[in-house]
């Protein structure tokens, strides 16, 4: 019963977080706003320890916070987890936990568009247009970049 709790508070958590980004709006200019200014003071997300690591690099960069917990769903991952050096793998872990360093790099590219990043675009002829972003957490820096690829000087990448 308590899990049941917990995952429906998950829903209702993370559909009040996805309703306020994109209540945001759609431009550019609201897409960068929206890191700072969502309007969201908690998100509440399930999923795998490597998303959450990559997630933690992400929130330190914007000066945020986070604390996570593990769930080992067989005896297997739990003793994984212990073999990484976690004494108990069901432990708080905070954000210092997941990334300890004060100059982790955050990086992501979009493949089709969402809500943070456009996707590949292909312009015509060889020339294709990809969207990233990349974010410092020491100098709390976040970059947008948008670049135009030449194909033709790109003999490795195979299109299908």
């Amino acid at each position: 019963m308590e899990r049941e709790l917990a995952l429906e508070i998950v829903r209702v958590t993370e559909a009040a977080a996805l309703a306020s980004a994109q209540w945001m709006g759609g431009t550019r200019k609201m897409k960068r706003m929206r890191l700072r200014h969502t309007g969201v003071d908690l998100f509440v997300r399930i999923g795998g320890a490597p998303e959450g690591v990559i997630s933690a690099a992400a929130i330190k960069a914007l000066g945020g916070d986070m604390q996570a917990r593990l769930v080992p769903q067989t005896i297997e991952e739990e003793e994984r987890c212990i073999a990484m050096g976690l004494k108990d793998p069901r432990q708080l872990l905070m954000l210092h936990d997941l990334v300890s360093g004060d100059d982790a790099i955050f990086a992501a590219n979009g493949v089709s568009s969402g809500e943070l990043l456009g996707g590949v675009r292909f312009l015509g002829g060889d020339l294709v247009e990809t969207h990233s972003i990349v974010m410092r957490s020491k100098t709390k820096t976040v970059r947008y970049i948008t670049a135009h690829h030449h194909l033709e000087h790109k003999p490795h990448l195979v299109m299908v």
